[in-house]
Formats: structure tokens, sequence, C-alpha cells
């Protein structure tokens, strides 16, 4: 797909160590630039330490819940940065609340990293994404040319 113009950089929050590393892997091997958090502390410091284009939050984290560190990302940044939000218990109502928190997507464990990917490139492979409120202020006609 051409050389990368600038690196996208992704917060990965995840108590599991292997799942964790294999997001990584995956990740670098696309050419994003990975942080990871080990717990909901962790995640809440590096958003406040380092600028990131996308967030995957695990919801059931130690020292803080995703949910809490999603309420917290967009308290603090707006709606800017995408959030997936995964897990492993997932009711109807954890997604619901995850949604009402922020959570742009949510996606069960077993993780499929594939599925993943494919998630995270359609918010970042299109380097035209913004928030709603930065495209409505452009002129209309800009909104349905894609950037090449």
């Amino acid at each position: 797909s051409g050389p990368m113009l600038f690196q996208r950089w992704i917060l990965v929050v995840d108590h599991d160590a292997d799942l964790a590393q294999s997001m990584v892997e995956t990740l670098s091997q696309q050419g994003y630039g990975v942080c990871v958090a080990r717990n909901g502390l962790q995640a809440i410091e590096a958003l406040y330490t380092q600028s990131f284009d996308l967030a995957v939050i695990n919801l059931v984290l130690a020292e803080r819940s995703g949910f809490a560190v999603i309420a917290q990302l967009r308290k603090s940044m707006g709606s800017v940065i995408p959030v997936i939000a995964i897990s492993g218990l997932f009711h109807d109502r954890h997604q619901q609340y995850a949604r009402a928190l922020g959570a742009n997507v949510c996606l069960p464990k077993p993780l499929s990293l594939a599925r993943l990917t494919d998630t995270i490139s359609q918010y970042l492979d299109c380097t035209a994404w913004a928030p709603a409120a930065v495209l409505a202020d452009e002129d209309d006609s800009a909104e349905s040319v894609p950037v090449v």
C-alpha cells in the first residue's frame, strides 16, 4: 500500500501478556507503533504521556477497569481516538455500556487477530478519518472524495 508517510500509534491495554504480545507482533508487522499497558492505571498514564491514533482496551483490567479507562479517555480527549473494546464477558449489557462510554467497536475474546487488524485498518488506513464534527465544517463535496 505504498510507503507510510507517518506511523500510527496504537495503545493496547490488556493484562494477558501472551495476547498483548501477539497483538504487538501482528500490529508491528502491519507498520503500526504499539505501546502496551498492563492495567488501567498504566493505560491512563500512557494516554497523558504519549499521543495515540487508536486504543484497543480490554474491559476487564486490574487497577481501573477498561470501562473506566474508556470514560477517562473520552473525558480528556473527546471523540478523536477510535476505541476498540475487547472482552471475554460479552453480554449485551457490557457492549451497550462500553459503547455508551465511548467505545466505537466491541470485539469478543477469544480475539481474532485478523478481525482486529481489519477493524483497525477501517479506522486508520484512511488518512481522511476525522471526527464528524471536523468533517461538518468542511465543504460538503470534499467529504465524498477519497484521499489517495
